[in-house]
């Protein structure tokens, strides 16, 4: 073959070549469109499929952590030392988006204590979830004494918690998927539970806030 012959041949072959590479393939026929689900509504007469049960906690909750979920252990605790009651609403929300909408939640918040904190931000939390979803609200308590008065935002905590357990016992008639954990009329009785600061429970105080969550677990999945 002559080299004139060689080079016709050759600028024959480049562009289908060029085409396959730079040009993709049509596909034989086009995918059917994916379903995109609807955002989720979280309350009124939706039913998501629950996730796990969930407990939003303080200190409190954080010492007895280890313990509880050895007792529940179908229960995430996201309890951290320290966490504002106005805390609440936001953390619910990253749980939510990590685990799901849990079939129950213990509130164990209000130890640390906030001015702006209303009755209407916790009915906001309830509204914010479906009927189904089966709350527990732990009645927070700081003793009234010299002691308490040190702790950040302590001079008013006292009497803040006070009011807070009020909201809460109301929030229980008011809705009927919430339920009372009596921890502070437990305390009231038997102040010898906390240590000396009137806030956290000492290691007998701990036993019995344990014991007294599996009461009211109980109680109220008996009555959803």
């Amino acid at each position: 073959m002559t080299r004139r012959r060689w080079l016709a041949v050759l600028l024959l072959a480049v562009p289908p070549l060029l085409c396959a590479v730079l040009v993709p393939a049509a596909p034989a026929a086009l995918a059917a469109p994916r379903a995109v689900s609807a955002p989720l509504s979280l309350s009124g007469t939706a039913d998501p499929d629950p996730g796990p049960d969930l407990l939003i906690g303080d200190s409190i909750a954080h010492r007895v952590a280890g313990r509880f979920v050895k007792r529940h252990p179908g229960f995430i605790v996201d309890a951290v030392p320290g966490r504002r009651v106005v805390s609440l609403p936001p953390r619910l929300s990253k749980d939510i988006a990590a685990y799901g909408v849990p079939k129950r939640l213990v509130i164990e918040m209000g130890t640390n204590t906030a001015a702006s904190w209303t009755k209407a931000d916790f009915e906001a939390v309830i509204d914010s979830l479906p009927s189904t979803t089966r709350i527990v609200m732990v009645t927070p308590y700081v003793r009234p004494n010299r002691l308490s008065s040190k702790l950040p935002r302590g001079a008013q905590a006292a009497a803040r918690t006070r009011l807070y357990a009020q909201w809460e016992y109301e929030m229980a008639v008011e809705f009927p998927n919430v339920c009372i954990d009596p921890w502070r009329a437990t305390v009231e009785r038997r102040p010898g539970l906390l240590t000396a600061a009137g806030v956290h429970p000492d290691d007998r105080g701990k036993r019995v806030f344990l014991r007294l969550l599996d009461t009211t677990l109980a109680r109220c999945s008996a009555t959803q």
